[in-house]
């Protein structure tokens, strides 16, 4: 078994291991963060060459992306692969007034427990980033004023199924993300993303946020 299905068999696992209350709460998940509900489409699209996800707080807080288009599929070279992806080009436009930090999340809304990406410590003065562009990798939490993330893992939903992706930009209103507590590794291994971006939505901390939601299928 390859080491991207044994990663996302282990998190099925611990999905399923807080029974049916969590289920029923993953079931809300997804229906409150529909991707073509939510999203703006083709109305909020800012170029030929990029889209813009909808803004969720605040009216001039949006997401763009070079090769990723809102409410469609990823380029293949994004998705199908049990190692990790480039990342895609993305910039956004200032977060709310008071910002000092940005926080990315990747979450699939057909699974929404799998750490798909995040990404920390973004300072307020930095409002892109470049395809590939290379992160501080480290899970320790130890350096907590530097960039980290955690390494893209593209779509890659079972045999015959298409899942819906939505990254997400937040806008915090302090310079160290680790002090808001909302990032949950437990027992140190995965990320768990649904607690994760649920801890974010509940946050005082965080002042907006802005999306982009994309689908991923036809994997093998």
């Amino acid at each position: 078994m390859t080491s991207r299905r044994l990663r996302w068999l282990l998190a099925l696992l611990l999905a399923l291991s807080v029974g049916c209350g969590s289920s029923s709460k993953s079931s809300s998940g997804s229906d409150t963060q529909s991707g073509s509900d939510t999203q703006s489409g083709s109305d909020t699209q800012s170029g030929s060459d990029t889209q813009s996800g909808s803004d969720t707080q605040n009216g001039s807080f949006q997401l763009t992306s070079g090769e990723w288009t809102e409410g469609q599929e990823v380029p293949a070279k994004y998705k199908c692969s049990v190692d990790p992806v480039e990342t895609p080009s993305l910039s956004w436009t200032a977060g709310p007034d008071g910002t000092k930090s940005y926080v990315i999340t990747m979450q699939d809304l057909d699974f929404l427990s799998y750490d798909h990406w995040l990404v920390w410590n973004i300072p307020a003065s930095k409002t892109s980033l470049g395809a590939g562009e290379s992160l501080t990798s480290d899970t320790s939490l130890s350096d907590k004023l530097t960039i980290h993330g955690t390494d893209l893992q593209g779509p890659y939903p079972p045999p015959g199924e298409t899942h819906s992706y939505q990254l997400t930009i937040w806008a915090l209103d302090i310079d160290n993300t680790i002090d808001a507590q909302v990032i949950v590794w437990p027992n140190g291994t995965f990320l768990d993303m649904e607690q994760t971006v649920d801890n974010l939505k509940a946050s005082s901390h965080v002042l907006g946020s802005t999306t982009l939601t994309v689908k991923g299928g036809d994997c093998q």
